[in-house]
């Protein structure tokens, strides 16, 4: 059986109304917050409970696998192939085109990384300044884009 750990991030998506400068900020209602944080918390919990029926789950599949002789022999036929492919493709890599190629991904996955993180930062300010969710793009096509937002665990501090 393999140790699949799952990260704890959960995506969800935040739907606003835009923003009515006409109107002052609403009074900050506790029932509101209690009603929804009970609901946020219900949420979580059916999550680790479905996770932990997966895993459980899967664990099961694998081993209807595992626990065949002919699929084992054929697994490892292809552990035999794959080590090969994965020797003569370490080969190919030490050429100089080979190198110089994968220097020229790496900095360009490097730009695109960063330039992505750039975009999200910009298109959240721009949904603040203007409250909606669409941009037409220089060529005038309109794309839409929505905001998401991640919950992981608080890192603690070390005693």
């Amino acid at each position: 059986m393999s140790d699949t750990t799952q990260s704890p991030v959960q995506d969800a998506e935040i739907v606003t109304e835009p923003p009515n400068p006409s109107s002052p900020p609403p009074a900050f209602d506790i029932n509101a917050y209690n009603a929804t944080l009970e609901i946020v918390r219900h949420r979580l919990t059916l999550l680790e409970k479905a996770r932990a029926e997966m895993k459980t789950l899967n664990e099961m599949y694998n081993d209807i696998f595992t626990n065949d002789d002919g699929y084992n022999e054929a697994d490892k036929v292809v552990k035999e192939a794959l080590k090969k492919k994965k020797d003569v493709k370490a080969q190919l890599a030490k050429q100089t085109a080979a190198v110089e190629t994968y220097g020229k991904i790496k900095d360009l996955k490097a730009q695109i990384k960063d330039n992505e993180e750039a975009l999200s930062q910009e298109l959240m300010e721009y949904y603040k300044t203007s409250g909606v969710t669409e941009i037409e793009t220089e060529d005038g096509d309109v794309q839409e884009f929505k905001i998401v937002v991640k919950l992981k665990a608080k890192k603690r501090a070390e005693k």
